[in-house]
């Protein structure tokens, strides 16, 4: 399922929004565009691959977020948590 919702800005370009499927291989090829993060977290890591493998995992208001480049700006922990689970996930 993807859901998309456009909204124009007051101060600049518009946003989009989606709920997406994202499978291990999109997560892989959009960790590819990660730029500077925080350092990667084993145990976060860990922790949200368990919840996903137990079927735990909810779509929330936590984004995966991309900025005009297409460089990854949030949600690094939890692509590398779909690869490491090997599930599909919703995210928005």
């Amino acid at each position: 399922m993807t859901m998309h919702v456009r909204a124009p800005l007051p101060f600049g370009p518009k946003v989009a929004v989606s709920i997406v499927a994202v499978t291990p291989d999109t997560a892989r090829r959009w960790l590819q565009r990660n730029g500077i993060n925080r350092p990667l977290r084993d145990y976060r890591i860990n922790l949200y691959a368990s919840e996903m493998v137990a079927g735990r995992w909810t779509v929330d208001a936590s984004a995966i977020c991309f900025d005009s480049q297409d460089r990854l700006l949030n949600g690094q922990h939890r692509l590398h948590a779909v690869v490491r689970s090997n599930r599909t996930i919703h995210f928005t």
